[in-house]
């Protein structure tokens, strides 16, 4: 396992990498289709700053007080096509800002939060990883985040 100096690097160098890399998107290949069913390129870049956006807030939710009873079942394809509904109508540039300050969100909230190792181990109570470790969340995230950038500039480049 990875310490949280790791985890932040990487998700430091994901964040910088990602926008230098989207930014550098011709505005005309956004309406290609991203290899996704239904899917634009801007359709993939809207699903990634809304993961990017939100796994800050799935980090805080490890240190949460534990709600009392059962959980609501999360539908992780229902809440991808209302992030991505939700951010259809936004310029690129704005998803991109966004991805850029969920990154950078998600790194201060690790090096704030994640003060031991231990802290890596705490469940996360919320989303697709709900009940696994907090690094086995956030390892899978920059997994997912990596894949999807990679279909979407594979994508604008064809």
């Amino acid at each position: 396992m990875v310490g949280t100096a790791e985890f932040v690097e990487r998700w430091q160098d994901f964040g910088s990498s990602a926008v230098a890399e989207l930014r550098a998107i011709p505005a005309a290949a956004w309406q290609r289709p991203s290899g996704y069913e239904g899917w634009t390129a801007h359709d993939l870049l809207a699903h990634l700053s809304s993961t990017q956006q939100a796994t800050s807030r799935l980090v805080e939710s490890a240190f949460a007080e534990s709600p009392s009873g059962p959980a609501e079942p999360f539908d992780e394809n229902r809440w991808n096509a209302s992030q991505v509904r939700r951010r259809r109508d936004l310029p690129e540039q704005d998803l991109i800002e966004e991805l850029r300050g969920g990154a950078a969100e998600l790194v201060r909230t690790v090096q704030s939060r994640v003060l031991v190792a231990a802290d890596l181990h705490r469940p996360v109570p919320a989303g697709a990883g709900r009940g696994r470790p907090l690094h086995e969340v956030l390892q899978e995230l920059l997994d997912h985040q990596g894949h999807h950038l990679s279909d979407l500039l594979n994508a604008v480049r064809e």
